[in-house]
């Protein structure tokens, strides 16, 4: 499997297209996210992902999701004055 090899391309050209570096985030969000799908067939054809593979990632991630809490709100005040402070 080859890596996202295209993220740096999109970035350029989004970012040509006079999108600001926040701005940025949701396109490059979807595109990963098409790109990574488009990926599953080819990585369950070569044994990559199997129905136990799925069933541990998913208590991997319940697990995870428990364990965060609401730390997520708390280090999101942090980052919006960060943010707001990046040229455009």
């Amino acid at each position: 499997m080859t890596a996202n090899a295209a993220g740096a391309v999109m970035t350029i050209y989004l970012i040509e297209a006079g999108l600001s570096k926040l701005e940025l985030l949701g396109p490059g969000a979807w595109f990963f996210l098409a790109v990574n799908l488009a990926k599953v067939p080819f990585s369950a054809g070569l044994d990559l992902i199997s129905p136990e593979s799925l069933v541990m990632d998913v208590l991997l991630v319940a697990r995870h999701a428990g364990r965060r809490g609401g730390s997520r709100s708390r280090s999101s005040a942090g980052s919006a004055s960060r943010a707001s402070s990046w040229p455009r």
